[in-house]
């Protein structure tokens, strides 16, 4: 629920097709996939102030693999333009995807979700 009188507001913005696949940290920021620039990056909402935590990711088409700590462990290679990843199924060892293919802003514009069987498990704690 929503308090009264509250409204989004904008707390970073960048040209291009940039943010995705927002994750909220202990401490408050957000870590998200800076697309055109392939990279991982920090948000502190507090400062509005972002920096690349990451650099030289495959932010499209692939999901990286992070360790708790933070450290790179790898890519998984999925199809172009896969974006937006998470686990699902009643186990948890699927991970979807999103798919965006034809062209943007335009009547070909399309999405699809794909999934991989996994052997390792997302989290179970909750439902994304």
């Amino acid at each position: 629920m929503i308090a009264a009188g509250q409204a989004w507001k904008t707390v970073w913005d960048w040209q291009g097709n940039n943010a995705d696949g927002p994750i909220a940290g202990a401490d408050g920021k957000i870590l998200f996939a800076n697309q055109d620039a392939s990279n991982v990056m920090e948000l502190d909402p507090a400062t509005g102030l972002a920096k690349v935590i990451h650099d030289n990711t495959n932010t499209g088409g692939a999901a990286d693999v992070f360790a708790p700590s933070g450290e790179f462990l790898g890519t998984i290679d999925g199809p172009d333009g896969m974006h937006g990843v998470a686990f699902g199924g009643r186990d948890k060892k699927t991970l979807y995807g999103i798919v965006f293919y034809g062209g943007w802003g335009t009547p070909s514009a399309r999405n699809q979700v794909v999934g991989i069987p996994m052997i390792a498990q997302g989290y179970t704690g909750r439902a994304k």
